[in-house]
């Protein structure tokens, strides 16, 4: 089961980087010697790539044995290795043996968190509802 980034996260992300791919160029054509406009280029290509992987990958797998965050460093953690989920009021945290994941709720579409939120129950290994 794939948990999708909310489109207005990647849209943003991919326009911010084009942004700065355009003033980077402008900043180019007005001096060419400073570094500093080759930065921005070079930042807004970065941006717009990790646009592309967010599109690409997602923001949560859960296969049948783990849960993956896909990240710039994915990480996951077994599913038979959690021992609770904590459910705060716009994220959840999951915590293993020897490791923990933090699940934004605000990057996620709606659609995919229903499905989150069901597969959280389903499992129920020990969830903790915390108020803060």
């Amino acid at each position: 089961m794939k948990i999708k980034y909310c489109r207005s996260v990647i849209r943003n992300n991919f326009g911010y980087g084009f942004v700065m791919i355009v003033l980077g160029i402008f900043a180019v054509s007005i001096n060419s010697s400073s570094v500093f406009s080759y930065l921005w280029i070079a930042l807004g290509i970065l941006q717009s790539a990790s646009s592309y992987y967010r599109q690409k990958y997602q923001y949560l797998t859960i296969q049948d044995d783990k849960i993956i965050k896909h990240n710039l460093i994915s990480k996951s953690i077994s599913l038979s290795e959690i021992k609770r989920v904590k459910k705060y009021g716009n994220s959840y945290k999951i915590e293993a043996r020897d490791q923990s994941m933090l699940i934004e709720k605000d990057f996620i579409e709606s659609e995919s968190l229903t499905k989150l939120n069901l597969f959280f129950e389903k499992f129920n290994p020990k969830v903790v509802a915390n108020l803060r």
